[in-house]
């Protein structure tokens, strides 16, 4: 007797329920069979970590508030030292003060006589750092951006925009390897509707300003404490070599005390002892520039490329926050219109709890990745600091209740 007459022939006197049964058994065991045959099942994707959330924490935690920080590490204030021009001056003499401090600068470089090394500024000729310096100061964390490729009044003769803004952008993605230049500076800090219109096409924020701001203005010194209409028009504070400390802490008071963002710009930087050619037009002492880097650091500025603190503002405005609390847990939401190839920096969240409470953990939803944070303390609730990714995702939260 074969195998298979045998069970058949055992079943025949057996009820129908034990059949099915038994029915059911040899088909699972038929298909692991074949299973086996086609190959190893796919391993199933590790379940991600589970954030128990009890009753007591849903019901009791009155509130949470979460929103980005103003600035990066919620600083009261940003600052952006730039320069303009790109004359070997700011290589050989700013540059190195910078390193000094810690501080990454934005260098608006002219690129079309770059290669000769030698810019006619109206009658004078100025000596400008090459494209080896300028990728050795890339290489030091600095942003090297555009300031056209000749400069042009682009104010006065719009219809010339596109071919110096778009010469320069090709000069710079070519000779510093820039996927794409995030940056311009406006020569003579101006501009008009249409140029504003052709520099879209290019980069996502514009360095303007001018000699002289009054108090409560952009030209005072960049954004000054107010919201930002135009990304492609973001004021500055040209630094000029009768520039003194005691003309400047006013300004930094009032740049500061309104939380805004401090846009120096600067030019030539003369130690008396450098060619005049090598000079940037308005040089301003080498003493003087040291003393008001120096006086920067009474405050608690965020320092930081022009680049990185315009990509900051324009994630931050942008970021969307939802918050949820019921028995899946609590989550925070985030999103952003905004391109995560382009603008992906991290932006600074706050979280506020109740003092009753503290948290525990943030991990993201995605990747299972645990967020680092840091308290920062607040009058009237325990507030935390947490590094956000670019883009979009679900932070879950762990909210832990204290003991009375």
């Amino acid at each position: 007797m074969t195998c298979g007459q045998g069970s058949a022939s055992g079943l025949a006197g057996r009820r129908p329920a034990t059949v099915h049964a038994l029915a059911i058994l040899l088909a699972a065991v038929l298909a692991g069979f074949l299973s086996a045959c086609a190959g190893l099942p796919k391993p199933e994707k590790p379940e991600l970590p589970k954030i128990p959330v009890s009753p007591e924490q849903l019901v009791e935690l009155p509130w949470i508030h979460a929103y980005p920080a103003r600035w990066h590490g919620n600083s009261q204030a940003a600052c952006s030292i730039t320069f303009d021009d790109g004359t070997l001056d700011q290589y050989l003499l700013a540059a190195p003060e910078l390193d000094a401090r810690g501080i990454k600068g934005t260098f608006f470089i002219i690129t079309g006589p770059r290669e000769e090394g030698l810019w006619k500024d109206g009658t004078t000729d100025r000596q400008l750092f090459s494209w080896d310096q300028a990728r050795d100061l890339q290489a030091r964390g600095h942003e090297i951006a555009s300031h056209t490729a000749t400069h042009v009044d682009l104010k006065a003769h719009p219809h010339l925009a596109e071919a110096e803004i778009g010469k320069a952008y090709d000069s710079l993605r070519q000779e510093l390897s820039l996927d794409k230049p995030f940056s311009l500076g406006w020569p003579y800090w101006r501009s008009s509707p249409a140029a504003n219109e052709q520099a879209r096409r290019f980069h996502y924020a514009g360095r303007a300003g001018g000699i002289q701001g009054s108090s409560g203005s952009p030209g005072l010194g960049g954004a000054n404490g107010k919201a930002l209409d135009d990304y492609m028009m973001i004021g500055s504070r040209a630094i000029l070599s009768t520039e003194t400390i005691a003309k400047l802490d006013p300004v930094f008071d009032e740049v500061y005390g309104n939380g805004g963002w401090f846009v120096p710009s600067f030019h030539g930087i003369n130690d008396g002892l450098i060619p005049s050619t090598a000079l940037g037009w308005e040089a301003l002492e080498l003493e003087t520039f040291r003393s008001l880097l120096d006086g920067l650091a009474g405050y608690s500025f965020w320092l930081a490329p022009f680049g990185e603190v315009a990509r900051y503002a324009m994630q931050r405005d942008e970021l969307m926050l939802e918050i949820l609390n019921d028995s899946a847990g609590l989550r925070i939401h985030y999103s952003s219109r905004l391109d995560p190839s382009i603008f992906n920096r991290s932006l600074t969240l706050v979280i506020e709890l109740p003092f009753a409470y503290r948290l525990e953990s943030i991990i993201e939803e995605d990747n299972g990745d645990l967020l680092a944070f840091q308290p920062d303390g607040q009058a009237f609730a325990k507030r935390y600091l947490v590094e956000l990714p670019p883009g979009s995702g679900v932070l879950l939260v762990q909210v832990y209740r204290e003991s009375l």
